[in-house]
C-alpha cells in the first residue's frame, strides 16, 4: 500500500513535461527517546524519501520589467520510523506528506510584488487513510524590494489542518549576497540560511547552519482526531557535483541538534499548544544525518 501510494504521486508528476526536478533520501542515526516525562520510552532512526516536480505553466513580461507568471508544484515526502521499546507502540512508524501548490507573481510596480498560491495536501498515516487526512492551504504576500539582494515582505497563510481554518501572518524575507561566498537568507515561514562557495565549474560547497523538516498527520485515537507532528532542526554541511548541464548530484552530512513528537488535538487550542507546550514533546537524543539526491531538469 505504501509503496503504491508514494510511486503513484511520482508518476503523476512525471506526466508533466519541462519541469524542474529533485529527489533526495535522508538518514537520521538512531537516538534515545525520552516521553514527556523525561523517563526513557524507546530509541528510534528515521528514513526520508522526498521528491519535488515544478510546472511552469505561464509567464509574462511588462513593458516595464515586471512580470506575470504561474506555476504549479508537487511535492511527496514518505518518512519511515524504527522504534525500540515501547515508542513504537505510541507513535505511528510511517508517514506520508504529498500535496499540489498552485502559485502566481505579479508585480504591482517597479519595487512591490505579490505572490497568492492555493494548494491541497495529504498528511496521513499510509494505512489510515481518511478524508480528515485532506488540507487545503493558501497564502498572501507583498513584497516590498529594498534593493536587488533584499526583499522583504508580510502576508497571511490559512490551514484547514486544525479542521477549523487558521489565519496566520506570514513575513518573508530573501537576501542573497553574491561573491566567492555567497550567502542565502529565506524565510517564508520557516527560515533557511545558505552558505555557499565553488570549487570549481562543477563543484561546491554549501553550509547550512539551521535547516528544519516536518512530518505531520491527522491521525485518529478512541474516536478523536488528532494532529501528530515530528519537528528535526539541525546544521548541515552539502556538497554539490554538476554531471550535465541538466543534472546535480547533492549530498549533505550533519548533525540534528533538536527532534521532538507531539501529538495535539485537532483545534484551535491544539494549534496553539503545539507551539507554546513544549512540556508535553517527546524528545530524541542528539543524532547525525545524512543525504543524498540529484536535482535536474529536463529543460
Amino acid at each position: 500500500m505504501i509503496k503504491r501510494v508514494f510511486v503513484l504521486c511520482i508518476l503523476l508528476c512525471t506526466l508533466f513535461a519541462g519541469l524542474a526536478q529533485e529527489f533526495s533520501i535522508d538518514y537520521i542515526t538512531p537516538s534515545t527517546l525520552k516521553g514527556s516525562n523525561g523517563e526513557k520510552i524507546g530509541k528510534g532512526d528515521q528514513l526520508r524519501m522526498n521528491t519535488v516536480f515544478r510546472v511552469p505553466l505561464s509567464m509574462k513580461r511588462k513593458e516595464n520589467g515586471g512580470i506575470r507568471k504561474w506555476d504549479m508544484t508537487f511535492n511527496a515526502k514518505y518518512a519511515r520510523m524504527d522504534y525500540e521499546g515501547i515508542a513504537g507502540t505510541v507513535y505511528p512508524d510511517e508517514i506520508i506528506n504529498s500535496g499540489a501548490m498552485l502559485t502566481h507573481v505579479r508585480s504591482l510596480g517597479k519595487k512591490w510584488n505579490m505572490v497568492a498560491s492555493l494548494g491541497v495536501s495529504l498528511n496521513a498515516i499510509p494505512d489510515h487513510i481518511r478524508w480528515q487526512n485532506i488540507t487545503l492551504s493558501g497564502g498572501l504576500i507583498f513584497m516590498y524590494s529594498v534593493s536587488k539582494e533584499l526583499h522583504i515582505g508580510i502576508g497571511t497563510a490559512v490551514t484547514t489542518q486544525y479542521d477549523t481554518p487558521l489565519i496566520l501572518p506570514l513575513p518573508y524575507i530573501a537576501w542573497n549576497k553574491d561573491g566567492k561566498y555567497r550567502i542565502e537568507l529565506n524565510m517564508r515561514g520557516v527560515p533557511e540560511i545558505k552558505i555557499s562557495t565553488d570549487i570549481n565549474e562543477r563543484m561546491s560547497l554549501a553550509f547550512k547552519p539551521f535547516m528544519m523538516q516536518r512530518e505531520t498527520a491527522v491521525m485518529e485515537q478512541k474516536g478523536k482526531d488528532l494532529v501528530y507532528s515530528m519537528n528535526s532542526m539541525g546544521s548541515t554541511f552539502t556538497f554539490q557535483y554538476k554531471i550535465s548541464k541538466r543534472a546535480t548530484w547533492v549530498a549533505d552530512a550533519g548533525y540534528i541538534w533538536r527532534r521532538t513528537i507531539k501529538i495535539n488535538e485537532r483545534s484551535w487550542k491544539g494549534f496553539w499548544d503545539s507551539i507554546t507546550d513544549d512540556d508535553s514533546r517527546s524528545k530524541f537524543k542528539n543524532s547525525f544525518i545524512i543525504s543524498t539526491g540529484i536535482r535536474f531538469s529536463l529543460k
